[in-house]
């Protein structure tokens, strides 16, 4: 970890900066999540909103695509190696997608949350991560070595309300993303370990546990935590900084840069998830028509 209050300010800042410009849109979203939801039974006892994501859904996505990769220039004499090429490339790409890791959900279970959260807030975002097993040994002649034995690629929905975006008028021109994580001690600690150690992560005195409040507004964990049980959770911000090309997890309050990490995937356009998938003028659907429909039909 490295001390610097100036960065950490900056990345904090930047990151309020960014939720405070959605701050109307985020108001707009979380009412149209409730009515979704059906927090207000009384008030819209039939939810149009929820019956035309109903029918929006399956008609944006149903099921995978196949992946296909082939030679791109057809030539008179096709080069074989290429074929295999491909052929292992394709292989690989129909295992990935359709025989998920466990640990993770699958693409499509991603792809479906995506397009509801696009239906239902104004954004999906699904990001990309790579994951590996590292085991330790010792050799006859003392010396240690590391060796791979599992590794693969998956993905993580991101909520609509756990990303912020810097700003810029496209996508491609976006010069930093940032990830919002509430976690508990112990989620931190596995957060911010480093994977070119195997140190045990000690977490500094000035990391503060108290967004509970906050992040139980939208966090799964407000569904499986009844009242008086004890939760305490950090806000902790992973900013990806396209210009500088590193990612750095930060928190508010704590003057530590709690891990920095050079480019960790090297993609092609940097940040570790595709455009947010969103409809309609400035990815935002015209709620306020479902919502006179959900009105109109409970009155009668």
């Amino acid at each position: 970890m490295i001390r610097d209050e100036t960065r950490v300010l900056e990345l904090v800042r930047n990151v309020k900066s960014a939720i405070k410009r959605e701050e109307a849109w985020r108001k707009k979203a979380q009412a149209c999540v409730e009515i979704y939801e059906c927090k207000n039974t009384e008030e819209i006892p039939y939810n149009i909103l929820y019956a035309n994501t109903a029918l929006l859904r399956p008609a944006t996505y149903s099921n995978l695509a196949i992946p296909i990769i082939k030679q791109r220039y057809k030539t008179m004499q096709p080069d074989p190696l290429n074929g295999k090429a491909a052929q292992v490339a394709q292989k690989l790409l129909m295992f990935l997608i359709s025989n998920p890791d466990p640990k993770y959900p699958s693409v499509h279970e991603l792809i479906k949350t995506a397009v509801k959260g696009s239906y239902v807030a104004g954004r999906g975002t699904t990001r990309v991560k790579y994951d590996a097993e590292i085991e330790q040994y010792e050799k006859e002649t003392g010396e240690k070595e590391e060796n791979i034995s599992y590794q693969t690629v998956c993905g993580e929905d991101i909520p609509w309300d756990r990303l912020a975006v810097g700003y810029a008028k496209t996508w491609e021109e976006t010069p930093w993303i940032a990830i919002i994580h509430y976690a508990t001690k112990e989620a931190a600690k596995e957060l911010l370990e480093d994977p070119n150690t195997d140190q045990e992560v000690e977490l500094p005195d000035d990391l503060r546990f108290n967004a509970t409040e906050q992040a139980l507004k939208t966090e799964r964990h407000a569904f499986t935590t009844g009242e008086g049980e004890d939760l305490e959770l950090a806000e902790i911000y992973e900013v990806w900084d396209k210009e500088k090309g590193t990612v750095e997890f930060v928190s508010e309050g704590c003057g530590y840069i709690l891990k920095k990490l050079d480019d960790p995937l090297n993609l092609q356009g940097f940040f570790p998830i595709p455009k947010p998938l969103q409809y309609g003028e400035r990815g935002i659907r015209d709620w306020e028509t479902d919502r006179k429909s959900t009105r109109l039909n409970s009155s009668h």
